[in-house]
């Protein structure tokens, strides 16, 4: 981690000097560091003014930092580290020859929560490279000082664009790496609703300087959300009110439907106008490479010979130097610097509690059309089940309850917030790709480094090394993710057989034949080498172009901070089903997702088997969960005594359990008088998936048995005989109770769970209710129901 020098107070040095009066005080040394920092002050002002045309910031070998040595006091605690922000003024000026309008430059941000809008960004960078004479550099929003694109000349005018893609994280929330520059852009305003007013108290130099900014903007977000691509939105309005110049259409993209297809769609309009703003010559930009042309690596790997072990990544994420353990009681992580765990240098935190939630419950799965050889083999590891006769599949359906220990890691939640999981690989998974790649187990050890074939070049590296190609493929890499368009270009110019070749690029180039034989059955990477085993395709290419970086998985925590303020706790429904792949093969697979098997694979770890670790550092990784939190706005009203309406089905229900003990633990700890607290919770059936039956009594118990105090509605929609009932339906049953305490008393309302049909069915039960029991018409009622959003008084947590 690249850490700011912090220069020591130069009036604690205990010298004969301290004497003297500070007017008499100054010696040489002083002198020179004044004149240092007077120089900076002015080339600041001159950089701020933006106006000569001619301008050029100053470079490393005209100003240098300023420094100083002296005694400190031996009990002055340093200040803490702080990052050290890249500038984008100092790679311009790196490049440039006369001034900042040369070279031509792109400098692409991202802003992204799961890895997709990072993606995306590299993805389109590359290819404006590869069409374009263009110095290219992709940002991470929370690495560079993002205030200077509002500091440009006007030189860099039809010189330098800016890009941006940026993801809407939850209900109109920026991004973990995107906050700080969100604050900034839209001064702490434009959230809830999507319109971003103008900022009436801009500085005048900000202003000046947003003339000179030109760019492009690609959202990502998901229409089952209210604010759907709020954050984009905003942010393309504030630099619009600001004088910025947006080149092409706002991007849309949207994962309810196809992200892909949306920035497909957007992407040649986007390459339209950039090719007018830098003013290229469109008949002599680099024509898309024939299918005859060979594949330009970008990366090459290298085996490394001995280095020590505090030099090799085992697998352990950092963004910075290896990590490292020792046993004492627990595993504690030795540092050499001091730094805060985040979601770069995620905490790996010991399991301390698992167990399952479901009791005998079922996914069935029939696949008449498939012949008894497509299909899979049982699993009993995996709960698979399979009748070759009825060629049907039974999958168990299971939920975990897993906590995790924060201990000795400074970390600290509030009830409601989230845990995000960085999920490894499943050592089959590993073991499948190895095989399919020709790689022999024995190879999989080999210590390996993976850097640009274009030294010249800024081009990240995909995951740190040194490590091993096992480490890489187990940590580093998501080996599940379905295959993408331009993957299976890279891979049809590795194939040797002419008919995969052609088939390949097929797929690549064809995208109603893609999403037909590829996306729609989810074929991974492993699974296209085996369909096509003619592909020889280097290791180097797989490492550093094809497989992406997992995303960090992020759950809602279902323990309470007042209850249990080490312990953060998780909800997590096993994803497992079964699904056809006629097109290529007419075989029946098992999907996985990668969070939940991982984490189940160490539950199972935890209570059957005791393993052997080479050393502390393997024992972690194999038994810790490497996690960070999230700060929530899903908050309980400070005051306790007003009402609490909750409606949580299946693992919407997660917060909610936390919601319940805070509120018991008020009750309990100071004797508050606590309002009313409701949840609505459904299931498919009482004795199979009721989660934390018995943890609801205990808290009723607790409560007094006061349904005044804490009731519990529920609803189920799978026992046999019995019609299904939902939340919302169960609503309907307590229309003046839910109208009294949310009018009434001024209560609060809370939705966690699906977005797409529950959210707002629930949704259109409290407009319901406002019409029958408060006599509003249907437009009063809707104003009502978003009167409660605005004001903060119904909340949703929620996904698709």
């Amino acid at each position: 981690m690249t850490q700011q020098n912090n220069i020591p107070d130069v009036t604690a040095s205990a010298s004969p000097a301290a004497a003297i009066p500070p007017t008499l005080a100054f010696g040489p040394r002083d002198i020179a560091i004044l004149l240092i920092v007077a120089v900076a002050t002015i080339i600041f002002f001159v950089v701020r003014s933006g106006g000569n045309s001619k301008w050029s910031p100053p470079t490393s070998s005209t100003l240098k930092s300023p420094t100083a040595t002296s005694a400190t006091s031996p009990t002055a605690k340093p200040p803490p580290p702080k990052k050290q922000k890249k500038s984008i003024i100092a790679k311009l000026t790196s490049t440039s020859t006369e001034d900042l309008g040369t070279p031509r430059h792109l400098f692409v941000f991202y802003g992204s929560q799961t890895g997709t809008a990072e993606d995306l960004a590299n993805r389109f960078a590359k290819e404006l490279k590869a069409m374009f004479s263009l110095s290219v550099t992709v940002c991470d929003l929370e690495e560079y000082d993002f205030s200077e694109i509002l500091m440009l000349p006007a030189s860099v005018v039809g010189s330098v664009l800016v890009g941006f893609f940026l993801a809407t994280y939850g209900e109109g929330e920026p991004t973990d790496n995107a906050a700080e520059f969100y604050e900034w852009l839209l001064k702490g305003r434009g959230k809830g609703d999507d319109l971003a007013d103008d900022v009436e108290d801009d500085d005048e130099e900000e202003r000046e300087g947003a003339k000179n900014l030109n760019y492009f903007m690609f959202g990502l977000g998901n229409k089952t959300y209210e604010h759907f691509n709020a954050i984009a939105k905003r942010a393309d309005k504030r630099f619009k009110a600001l004088g910025s110049v947006r080149q092409g259409p706002l991007g849309s993209g949207d994962d309810d439907g196809s992200m892909e297809d949306d920035f497909l769609n957007w992407k040649p309009k986007a390459i339209e106008a950039i090719t007018e703003y830098f003013n290229f010559d469109a008949s002599s930009t680099q024509a898309k490479p024939s299918r005859d042309a060979s594949h330009v690596a970008q990366f090459k790997l290298t085996e490394v010979g001995d280095a020590p072990v505090t030099a090799i990544f085992g697998g352990e994420l950092s963004s910075g130097k290896p990590r490292s353990w020792t046993k004492e009681d627990s595993y504690v992580e030795k540092k050499a610097t001091s730094f805060a765990y985040d979601a770069k240098n995620p905490f790996y935190a010991p399991i301390v509690k698992s167990s399952y939630l479901y009791n005998a419950t079922y996914d069935n799965f029939k696949f008449p059309d498939v012949p008894t050889a497509g299909l899979p083999a049982s699993d009993t590891e995996r709960k698979v089940a399979v009748t070759l006769d009825s060629r049907s599949i039974q999958i168990e359906r299971q939920c975990m309850h897993l906590e995790f220990s924060l201990e000795g890691s400074g970390l600290k939640y509030e009830t409601g917030d989230h845990v995000g999981v960085y999920a490894a690989n499943d050592t089959r998974d590993v073991l499948a790709l190895a095989a399919a790649l020709r790689i022999p187990e024995d190879r999989l050890d080999t210590l390996i480094d993976l850097s640009p074939v274009n030294t010249n070049e800024e081009v990240s590296r995909p995951f740190p090394t040194p490590c091993t190609i096992r480490a890489a493929l187990t940590y580093y890499l998501d080996l599940r993710t379905p295959m993408k368009q331009y993957q299976l270009e890279i891979l049809a110019r590795f194939a040797t057989n002419e008919g995969d070749r052609e088939k390949l690029f097929d797929f690549a180039e064809k995208r109603e034949l893609f999403v037909q034989a590829v996306e729609s059955q989810q074929l991974t990477l492993c699974e296209v080498l085996q369909l096509f085993p003619s592909i020889q395709i280097p290791v180097a290419v797989v490492l550093g172009e094809i497989l992406t970086r997992p995303g960090v998985r992020y759950y809602s925590i279902s323990s309470s901070s007042a209850k249990q303020p080490k312990i953060v706790s998780a909800t997590a429904v096993i994803v497992r089903y079964a699904i056809a792949q006629p097109t290529l093969s007419n075989r029946i697979v098992i999907k996985e997702g990668l969070a939940t098997s991982f984490l189940q694979r160490l539950h199972e770890l935890r209570i059957r088997y005791a393993v052997e670790h080479a050393s502390a550092k393997s024992a972690v990784l194999a038994t810790h969960v490497p996690v960070s939190l999230r700060t929530s706005s899903f908050r309980l009203p400070r005051n306790v005594s007003l009402p609490v309406v909750m409606v949580g089905p299946g693992t919407g229900v997660a917060p909610f359990r936390a919601f319940l003990w805070e509120r018991v633990e008020a009750l309990e700890r100071s004797g508050a008088e606590v309002g009313p607290t409701w949840l609505f919770f459904g299931c498919r059936h009482p004795d199979q998936d009721f989660m934390y039956k018995d943890e609801f009594e205990e808290i009723k118990r607790r409560a007094g048995d006061d349904d005044d105090k804490v009731k519990i509605v529920t609803a189920f929609s799978r026992v046999p005989g019995q019609p299904k009932v939902y939340v919302q339906q169960t609503m309907a049953e307590h229309m003046d109770a839910i109208w009294r305490m949310l009018e009434t008393q001024k209560g609060h309302f809370y939705v966690c769970g699906d977005a797409k049909s529950m959210a707002k069915d629930v949704n259109a039960m409290l407009v319901k209710i406002a019409q029958k029991v408060g006599g509003q018409s249907e437009e009063e009622a809707t104003r009502w129901v978003k009167n409660l959003k605005t004001t903060g008084r119904y909340q949703e947590d929620t996904w698709s």
